[in-house]
């Protein structure tokens, strides 16, 4: 007793997904990815997931974003999909097809950061009509930093419930409140 092998892998502590092969590096990218996946496009596309950020190699060209700057992302299952918004609705989602063969649980990894990055978030609705959401989030070296996401354009009605929305969100958290003089 307590003298067999183990079977499978030891991936505890190794920050890597259960099953997953351990990737040294991905072309072009600098740093050790967490996980990562060939993607279905150009010879030499990449999904790599770091701790601290989401780097793309498509056409030769990285496209790096820090976690912060995702709303949410999501996998469909039938087309081998991640498809990843982002808080600023001028930046284009991203579509990524994963290859086929490749592990499709960095959806989770990918989605698991995005939520690690968000330490709280409260929702409003506001005197226009619309919907507010306002996020503490973590950036890469653990400060923190809010954001307010409205599901459209808000008006002057809009202004004080906004400022009360990141007040609340500061309170819980233990920021300090806004400096609206430096704004």
């Amino acid at each position: 007793r307590g003298r067999g092998r183990r079977r499978g892998r030891r991936d505890a502590g190794s920050g890597l997904m259960p099953g997953a092969r351990r990737v040294r590096a991905v072309p072009g990218v600098a740093g050790r990815p967490i996980a990562a996946a060939r993607l279905e496009g150009p010879k030499g596309s990449w999904l790599a997931v770091f701790a601290e950020r989401l780097a793309v190699v498509m056409d030769g060209q990285v496209e790096d974003r820090r976690w912060h700057e995702f709303e949410a992302a999501a996998w469909t299952d039938a087309t081998r999909t991640l498809s990843a918004s982002f808080v600023d609705d001028r930046v284009a989602p991203l579509r990524l097809v994963v290859a086929e063969g490749e592990d499709e649980r960095i959806a989770l990894v990918v989605r698991e950061r995005i939520e690690h990055s968000i330490v709280f978030q409260e929702h409003a609705d506001l005197p226009s009509g619309l919907s507010a959401r306002g996020l503490v989030r973590r950036d890469a070296d653990g400060s923190l930093f809010t954001q307010i996401v409205i599901d459209g354009q808000p008006d002057a009605r809009d202004e004080a419930d906004l400022d009360r929305l990141d007040a609340s969100i500061r309170d819980v958290v233990g920021m300090p409140p806004a400096d609206r003089d430096g704004l």
